[in-house]
Formats: C-alpha cells, sequence, structure tokens
C-alpha cells in the first residue's frame, strides 16, 4: 500500500465530524500509511466544509500497537470500539495492518464562510470547459472523471459513481484543480488582484 497525502481537505462522516468540532474528538484514525502536505486543512462533512483545522502531527502504528488512549482521541470510548468501526470502514484488518493516528488541533467552525476554490464556478462549468477548449492535456482516465464531473456535477456524486466510495472525492478534486490550473495557464481563466480567479472568455 503507497503513502497517502493529505494536502488541502480532510472527509469526514457527520458523527465525527461533529466530535471534533465539540472537542471529544482530537485525531482521527486511517487505515494506511499518510503524510501531511500541508499542515492546515479544511474538514469536509455531508458533502461540504464544516470547519478549518491543523495537522498537528501524524504517527504511523499497526494496529497492534492501538491503544484505549488512541481510541479516545479519535473519540471512542476504548480500543475496541476504535477497532469495530475500522472494520465497519475499511473491512477486514489484522494486527499488522498499518494504521495513521492524524492529530489535529485549533479546529474553527465555519458558519457563514463559503469555501469557494473557484471564485463562483462550479465544478461541472470546469470541466465543460475544459473538455471543450483543451482535451487533449489529460489523459483518458482524466478525460472519463471530467466527463462525469460535467454530467453530474457533484464531486461526492461522482465519486460514489466512479469509485462506490464517496470518501475518494480526493481523486476527483485532483482532477479538477489540475484544469483549472490548465485553463489558467492557457489563458481561459484569469488570475485578479486579489488572487481569486475568474472566468472570462476573449
Amino acid at each position: 500500500m503507497g503513502v497517502k497525502k493529505i494536502r488541502h481537505h480532510l472527509m469526514m462522516r457527520k458523527e465525527h465530524a461533529e466530535k471534533l468540532i465539540n472537542g471529544t474528538k482530537k485525531a482521527t484514525i486511517r487505515v494506511g500509511r499518510y503524510v501531511a502536505l500541508n499542515k492546515n486543512v479544511l474538514i469536509h462533512s455531508g458533502g461540504r466544509p464544516v470547519a478549518v483545522a491543523e495537522i498537528e502531527d501524524i504517527e504511523v502504528k499497526r494496529v497492534s500497537e492501538l491503544t484505549d488512549e488512541d481510541a479516545r482521541q479519535d473519540g471512542f470510548k476504548n480500543r475496541k470500539e476504535l477497532l469495530e468501526e475500522l472494520g465497519r470502514i475499511y473491512g477486514r484488518i489484522d494486527g499488522d495492518t498499518l494504521v495513521s493516528v492524524i492529530r489535529i488541533k485549533n479546529v474553527r467552525v465555519l458558519k457563514d464562510a463559503v469555501y469557494d476554490p473557484y471564485s463562483g464556478y462550479k465544478p461541472e462549468q470546469i470541466a465543460r470547459i475544459a473538455l471543450r477548449y483543451i482535451p487533449e492535456l489529460f489523459s483518458s482516465d482524466e478525460t472519463f472523471i471530467l466527463e462525469n464531473i460535467a454530467k453530474y456535477g457533484s464531486i461526492r456524486t461522482v465519486a460514489l459513481k466512479l469509485f462506490n466510495d464517496p470518501l475518494k472525492r480526493g481523486r476527483i478534486r485532483r482532477v479538477l484543480r489540475k484544469a483549472y490550473s490548465k485553463l489558467i495557464d492557457q489563458g481561459l481563466l484569469k488570475r485578479n488582484s486579489r488572487e481569486n480567479e475568474s472566468l472570462y472568455f476573449v
């Protein structure tokens, strides 16, 4: 299993995000070896960002090394309860399975703020413009993902349709960010003085 990279987003189920926000959860334990490329992340739940936070550190260990304290940091009563949840999410795990304890601090709730990485333009708009004007810049897999974004609009829906897992939205977002960046490079997007991007056509 390769290293999984945390860039700008962390996905959580609603009940876990609520625990993080109310302070009863200080970490999230994920199967696999994770590294953080950025200290600051957006916490996503229910298809939208609900908080911003900082990744304090990531400790990689085996399931057999997990403790009751690890479980409590993740919002569970004990190790047994934690392992039951990991098994429910990931399927069969054993004592040698690698997990990452991702410790989180400085959680700040997003109330009225709206996270908008595309200056008001919807994912399907970005996908359609990229497919129309610069299709040669994408692999067949990326093109297929963009076609589905253009069709369904919702990144979560596309993750469900293609991977049967809404938590795999990261792959969808990476393709969308590539399309967005390439559109800027090709002059179909313009960066304004506030460092936000907006679409324009010459």
